[in-house]
């Protein structure tokens, strides 16, 4: 049996249009505005569409700690310019043409790039500001249990340290054109940059987990949202790695790989295949969070993407590439994929 789960989403735009404003920049305006901006967001919401249960006439306000993307950190510590906030996306984003590794083009070149002093990096101090604006509005303790979306990928009962993928933090850095024509055409740079990318992360992740005293308990391969641009054969060359050396560095922990794949080859590259009623959705595939056992059992698997939910039971022949690329030697272990 298969369940269905509906959910409707407004865009940002009709907020635009209805309140005429957009997302206030949660950097420069303070963490009770923020607030504020989303009760009167629910406000509206229950005003035209109450009757479907969506909204409330009442919101308490829901405090979130802002956090810039680790790309754009990674990116800004070699020079990208402060990245530009969009209200209608409620979201930062570079500017065009500011890819510090723009024209990078020896092995050499790649090499000689050192790992930052994050602490240093101008957005890491604005999240620090920002976090310790958060804890005097609403305690030490509440603080230490609040999600850090870019610190911590927040998966049921887990938290995830964040390693920015190889197959983002490449076109953030280079730029898209940029870095896929040399995964395409230059092994050897691609390689060298996918070393460095993940030295990188790696530095990145560790000086979060310090900085916020969230030791590491589980981990995720954040943001492999360039999936959807290589083939499944140029996944299992440049993304594949990159997480297996996340594992090496992590040990068996708890895992997610977050968007592996918004399309079918690369469900594929990863072992898990779709029926032909899914092909034609934009879907992100996943083993269920549970005990995996290596080869023995069938997995269940979890298809879903903002519109639906299903749950069924596949062949464990399906999940043979990805557990071995999971667990390596582990006869047990577990993770998911969103």
């Amino acid at each position: 049996m298969t369940n269905v789960h509906l959910g409707a989403w407004l865009a940002d735009g009709w907020f635009v249009e209805k309140m005429g404003r957009g997302r206030p920049n949660p950097v420069t305006t303070s963490v009770e505005e923020v607030a504020g901006y989303e009760q009167d967001r629910a406000r509206l919401v229950y005003e035209h569409l109450g009757e479907f249960g969506m909204g409330s006439p009442d919101p308490q306000p829901w405090y979130t700690v802002p956090q810039h993307d680790g790309r754009n950190i990674i990116a800004a510590a070699f020079g990208a310019a402060y990245p530009e906030w969009d209200e209608l996306s409620g979201s930062f984003v570079l500017p065009l043409n500011a890819h510090p590794w723009a024209g990078l083009n020896s092995v050499a070149e790649v090499e000689r790039l050192s790992v930052p002093d994050w602490e240093r990096n101008p957005l890491v101090r604005e999240n620090r500001r920002k976090w310790e604006e958060f804890q005097v509005l609403v305690g030490a303790q509440r603080a230490a249990q609040a999600p850090l979306n870019w610190t911590e990928y927040q998966w049921g009962s887990h938290r995830m340290s964040t390693f920015p993928s190889f197959l983002d933090l490449g076109g953030f850095l280079m730029g898209s054109t940029e870095f896929l024509t040399v995964l395409a055409a230059d092994q050897e740079l691609a390689e060298a940059l996918l070393r460095k990318c993940f030295e990188l992360s790696a530095g990145y992740s560790d000086a979060m987990c310090r900085l916020y005293n969230r030791p590491r308990t589980a981990w995720c391969s954040l943001g492999g949202d360039n999936s959807c641009l290589v083939s499944a054969d140029m996944y299992r060359e440049y993304a594949m790695p990159f997480d297996a050396l996340v594992r090496t560095k992590c040990g068996n922990l708890p895992r997610n790989l977050h968007s592996l794949a918004v399309r079918r080859a690369t469900f594929t590259a990863s072992g898990v295949s779709t029926r032909r009623g899914n092909r034609s959705l934009s879907c992100r595939p996943g083993p269920y969070p549970g005990p995996w056992r290596h080869y023995g059992h069938r997995c269940r698997t979890r298809i879903s993407n903002s519109q639906f939910t299903s749950r069924r039971w596949i062949s464990n022949e399906k999940l043979q590439i990805a557990s071995r690329h999971w667990s390596g030697s582990s006869p047990r272990h577990w993770g998911s994929v969103t």
